[in-house]
């Protein structure tokens, strides 16, 4: 004689584990896979969430520096290129023109003595 009680807990023990509602190793995301996948699936969305708060505090960061630079008085890079090589030209004509000046007073020089 069977127990029908026994066979009823078996089958829905057999029923319980192949449906995959328990950590039976079932199919269809249950037991250990879907805890894996939760967890991924947490860690995916704490992964955008850091990149959404990183976003966010470049783009704090990126407004507060140009915020401070805009109220100091400093130049921009053409404008600095600009008067650099404006600069470095007007040594080469001082340069110039101490030669032809250093010329002239030996010449005048020259003049005087003769």
């Amino acid at each position: 004689m069977t127990d029908n009680r026994t066979d009823d807990f078996s089958s829905q023990q057999d029923g319980y584990s192949s449906a995959g509602g328990g950590f039976g190793g079932g199919s269809g995301g249950r037991g250990p896979n879907r805890l894996v996948d939760e967890f991924a699936k947490l860690l995916t969305d704490a992964a955008g969430m850091a990149q959404g708060v990183r976003r966010e505090a470049e783009t704090a960061f990126r407004s507060q520096a140009e915020r401070i630079v805009h109220t100091m008085d400093l130049v921009n890079r053409e404008d600095f290129d600009a008067v650099k090589a404006m600069a470095a030209q007007a040594l080469d004509e001082n340069a110039e023109l101490r030669k032809r000046i250093e010329a002239l007073e030996a010449k005048a020089g020259d003049t005087a003595t003769d």
